[in-house]
């Protein structure tokens, strides 16, 4: 397990949602540059932790639905900042499922090499 998984791993999985929730409520109200900050700091975390392109997912359909509730309560700023911040989420978790592809293609070749030298070897 990662050093990301083992710090997330300590908090309930019921209180994951809500303390994401009260994040996003924070960073909304921050300007926009600062969370895409936070955003890019966080794509550089997941890409070096090699941390799994769903959670990416996760917390873009998050702010998905943060931007909805602010379009619901009439509130423009955070509206937009989670539009955009839902937009590089989803475009931070297609690449990281682009290298998750691309490691496990190169993982199933070295395999099939693997296999092949066992088979002529059995077969010798």
């Amino acid at each position: 397990m990662n050093k990301l998984g083992i710090i997330f791993g300590r908090i309930p999985p019921r209180l994951r949602p809500i303390i994401l929730g009260v994040v996003a409520v924070i960073v909304s109200f921050l300007p926009q540059f600062i969370g895409l900050v936070f955003i890019a700091v966080y794509a550089g975390v997941s890409f070096a932790l090699k941390l799994p392109s769903r959670t990416t997912f996760w917390a873009a359909l998050v702010a998905l639905g943060c931007m909805s509730a602010a379009v619901a309560a009439q509130q423009d700023m955070p509206a937009q900042n989670f539009g955009a911040y839902s937009f590089i989420l989803f475009v931070v978790g297609v690449i990281s499922l682009c290298t998750e592809l691309i490691r496990a293609a190169k993982a199933m070749q070295t395999h099939k090499a693997v296999d092949k030298q066992l088979l002529s070897r059995i077969h010798k």
